[in-house]
Parts: structure tokens; C-alpha cells; sequence
């Protein structure tokens, strides 16, 4: 969806600032649209890895109902250019999640992590 942002009379650095602002706000909506996304096609026995996905500024936080949790699979959503970037983390911490990711269930196609993310993000990092 297509918009303008109106920079007419700005200094650079309040340019910069505009654009820093309208960007982040950008991988912000995208962001919360695909933790919906994995929310829903994430397959299901007992809920556990689906109502664990957690969207964070910081890595390796995550929600999950064990602490002993040892595998987190995390996607690096997206990092523009500037001096104070927005860094944004989709992790889920059940320890059964990259199998569910490499297609142990038939609920779900192996990568479904990564086709979902590259839906709304050219780059994506696990």
C-alpha cells in the first residue's frame, strides 16, 4: 500500500528522522501481521507451540510454559539503515519447534516459518 510522507522544508537530520520513524512504524505493522500469521499456521496437538510465539526487541525471549526449553528459533524480522536501527525478534521456545518447522507434521509444510516470513520480509534470518 502506497503513501507519502511530506519532507518539503526539512533539515536532513529531521529527514532522517521522518524516514526512521515511517520505516520503523513500517516493520512494526508487518512484524505484529506475521506473528498473526504463524499464530495461525503453526499446527496444533495441544496448542503449546502456537500460543508460544512471542515478538520482542531483545533475542532469545520467548514464552513457553517449561523453563527447561532448549531450542529457540528465531527470525531476525528487520534492521534498517540508521544510527539507532529496529530490531525486531519472532521467537518461539517449545523445544519441538524446528521439528514441527522441518515438517514433522502433516499439519504443516516444512519451512512454514520461513515462507511465512518472507510474505511480508525480503530478508529473513534464523
Amino acid at each position: 500500500m502506497p503513501y507519502s510522507i511530506n519532507l518539503k522544508g526539512l533539515s536532513k537530520k529531521d529527514i532522517e528522522k521522518a524516514l526512521v520513524s515511517e520505516g520503523n512504524s513500517e516493520i512494526r505493522r508487518r512484524a505484529l501481521q506475521l506473528y498473526g500469521h504463524l499464530k495461525v499456521v503453526t499446527p496444533v496437538d495441544t496448542g503449546r507451540a502456537r500460543n508460544s510465539w512471542n515478538l520482542s526487541y531483545s533475542r532469545g525471549q520467548y514464552k513457553d510454559v517449561r523453563k527447561d526449553a532448549t531450542t529457540i528459533q528465531t527470525v531476525l524480522l528487520a534492521q534498517p539503515s540508521s544510527s539507532t536501527p529496529l530490531i525486531l525478534f519472532l521467537s518461539n521456545g517449545v523445544p519441538y519447534i524446528d521439528r514441527l518447522n522441518n515438517g514433522s507434521s502433516k499439519q504443516a509444510r516444512a519451512g512454514f516459518i520461513q515462507q511465512a516470513a518472507r510474505q511480508y520480509f525480503d530478508d529473513v534470518v534464523l
